[in-house]
């Protein structure tokens, strides 16, 4: 069994971890090489390095050296030597797995579909079956496991089904040479060992830790020159309530959470976003400069609204989350054309004149102008589709960007692609010295990254449908640049990492927190139990946890939670269930 070290909440997380970690003072650098240092997310080993290197310099010494800190996913990455399969490979071997193929052979999974799937159909079935697999890894499963698993108490039928497709797919994959991304994860793990050097592994204030990682870990623990450590941001006196990797149990689901007694005005209800907003600017006002708060920012619809409130204030708010390219304006552009081409019909035609970028690419000098001729134009003829666009559109300005936009709609393949954007861009300047067009220059680098790949495949007579290009585009992510903003905007399972004395909760609703999984027809909830992967009951237990250890380590009124009424939309939005986790007295109280 792991060794399992207790952290006092009487502090926050970093420090306690670094007081474990480094001496109370010291000269010169200190080696940590000894140590794999495991954190809940990427975000939350990034402040752990910066946090330690900042507490040696405080106590004496110069550097920190040779940290291995990263979140448990980096046990699972393959290496570079397999031929692991882009999403370019493994969605077209789902598109050839489902297209075409007789809804009659799958009777228990399509009981409804008379009709084969389609090209476009195929590819997004396909890509939800890969998610589905994605999941599954978190138990070590795939697709045929659960079929064969005696785990398995309901639609055994459905779930064959499924793995008959599984077993087409790796066959395509087979035929490229390619190796599936999930089972090459699952192998790896299967072998895994610490790097050469790597004394001790240490799950530090990890309290979900996924069932496959635990496997491997158990079964690494049983060797002798492993040492494992699950370090446990609880006083001792709460051992019961976790069990021995340290993850919060059952009892968590059911306690009362914080200390029961917290100031007046700790939790604020809001009507809107609007008013969550102005709210925020008279916070600001009232707080220092440079404010040592850790701000959780909890619903990712208040990002673009804070980041405006605070900006009118003078103010930056950092959002580190990584924004799909599906975000991005050329992105949406491609999308716009794959519609016309698609669709053919007047409504994707007016989406696409109403593209801002499109717009100065056509009339450099006054794009709103040419939009109000076309809008014009389109009010008289009523064109049903391009066809009919090149045989009435009159002589002119108009025709010269209709027959410019007609040859970019034509394009599909990734050269072309690349060439067309090229072409669309060619103007635009970006400033890397702006936020937010630095952001706007990682998302062109990482666009042409792909397209440059797919050009490569087109090359080596292997290209993407346009169909299958698009997708590969909208899945791929970016990171926002770093940027020095007054509050930075923390996810909820960072916010263990902030050392901050003070902390305010945005967006505390429920479904927010706790974690709830979206209703899916695979993976229902007691699904998920019966096969050993984390459940809404898990993320409650985990969340309670995580919500009574963010009281418990601050000063009684540190701790402020601003809930709303409303979305943007109108729509009711409910307060978190963790709110009423205390007693009736304080319940009906707060209810109020």
């Amino acid at each position: 069994m792991p060794k399992r070290v207790f952290l006092d909440w009487k502090s926050p997380l970093l420090p306690a971890i670094a007081d474990r970690l480094m001496p109370a003072c010291g000269a010169g650098p200190l080696h940590l090489g000894e140590y794999l240092i495991l954190t809940p997310t990427r975000q939350a080993g990034r402040r752990l390095r910066e946090y330690l290197a900042t507490s040696w310099r405080n106590r004496g010494g110069t550097a920190v050296l040779s940290m291995e800190v990263h979140p448990p996913s980096f046990i699972l990455q393959p290496d570079d030597s397999q031929e692991i399969a882009h999403a370019f490979d493994w969605m077209s071997a789902w598109q050839k797995t489902l297209i075409g193929i007789d809804p009659g052979t799958l009777p228990s999974l399509l009981p409804q579909q008379k009709e084969a799937f389609s090209a476009p159909v195929a590819l997004e079935f396909g890509q939800r079956l890969q998610r589905l697999r994605e999941e599954l890894l978190d138990a070590g499963l795939d697709l045929s496991a659960v079929a064969e698993s005696p785990l398995l108490q309901s639609e055994k039928d459905r779930w064959q089904d499924l793995a008959r497709l599984e077993e087409t797919y790796r066959k395509h994959l087979e035929n490229m040479g390619r190796i599936d991304p999930t089972d090459a994860k699952r192998e790896t793990l299967k072998s895994y060992q610490p790097p050469e050097g790597i004394r001790k592994i240490i799950l530090a204030g990890v309290p979900d830790p996924s069932p496959l990682l635990l496997h491997r870990l158990e079964q690494l623990d049983t060797d002798a020159h492993n040492e494992i450590e699950v370090w446990i941001h609880a006083p001792e006196k709460e051992a019961e309530a976790f069990d021995s990797w340290g993850k919060p149990n059952e009892t968590w689901q059911t306690r009362f959470l914080g200390r029961g007694a917290e100031p007046e005005g700790w939790i604020e209800c809001l009507a809107d976003p609007p008013a969550l907003c102005n709210r925020m600017q008279e916070f600001m006002q009232e707080i220092p400069e440079s404010p040592d708060l850790a701000f959780g920012l909890l619903d990712d619809a208040l990002v673009l609204p804070l980041q405006h409130a605070l900006a009118e204030s003078g103010q930056l708010l950092y959002h580190p989350k990584p924004a799909k390219l599906a975000e991005s304006a050329p992105v949406r552009l491609l999308e716009r054309f794959q519609e016309q081409r698609r669709r053919q019909d007047p409504v994707s035609l007016r989406e696409l004149w109403r593209q801002s970028d499109l717009l100065n690419a056509l009339s450099p000098e006054n794009g709103r102008s040419m939009l109000k001729i076309w809008e014009e134009y389109a009010g008289k003829h009523f064109p049903e589709n391009a066809d009919n666009v090149s045989a009435t559109i009159p002589e002119g300005p108009l025709k010269e960007a209709w027959e410019k936009m007609w040859k970019w709609i034509r394009v599909e393949d990734p050269k072309g692609i690349l060439q067309m954007l090229e072409e669309i861009y060619a103007d635009r300047k970006l400033d890397p010295n702006h936020p937010e067009q630095r952001y706007q220059v990682r998302q062109f680098h990482q666009l042409a990254e792909t397209l440059q790949e797919a050009a490569h495949r087109q090359n080596a007579g292997d290209s993407p449908s346009s169909g299958i290009l698009l997708q590969v585009l909208k899945s791929e992510t970016v990171d926002p640049p770093r940027v020095e903003g007054t509050l930075t905007a923390e996810g909820w399972l960072e916010l263990a990492y902030h050392p901050a004395p003070h902390l305010l909760l945005t967006g505390f609703q429920e479904g927010n927190v706790p974690a709830v999984n979206a209703p899916d027809p695979f993976l229902p909830n007691q699904l998920r139990e019966e096969l050993g992967l984390r459940s809404d009951r898990d993320w409650l237990a985990r969340d309670a946890y995580l919500f009574h250890c963010m009281i418990m380590s601050r000063a009684p009124g540190a701790v402020r939670v601003w809930v709303l009424k409303r979305d943007r939309d109108g729509s009711p939005l409910l307060p978190s269930r963790l709110l009423f986790a205390c007693d009736d007295e304080r319940m009906f109280a707060r209810a109020e």
